[in-house]
């Protein structure tokens, strides 16, 4: 995969996974009720988007061109 590919993967990526911690689309989970772990569900609906973004930057970190090469020239020089 390209540098240019992953690049535009990975801005594309964590977009889609950000918009909906903002308006309009966080009016989707912009309630105090239900409960969900014991958080109001907007709260819940926030850190639940938080977490998958983090969830997938490790998962993009992993098929990331730059880190193959630094793990195989770090591997190499041992």
């Amino acid at each position: 995969m390209s540098r240019a590919k992953f690049k535009m993967i990975y801005i594309t990526v964590c977009a889609v996974l950000f918009l909906p911690t903002i308006f309009p689309l966080f009016a989707l989970g912009n309630r105090a009720e239900p409960i969900v772990v014991g958080l109001p569900f907007s709260f819940f609906w926030v850190l639940l988007w938080v977490v998958l973004v983090g969830i997938s930057v490790v998962a993009l970190y992993f098929f990331d061109p730059d880190n193959k090469v630094s793990r195989t020239s770090t591997s190499e020089a041992r």
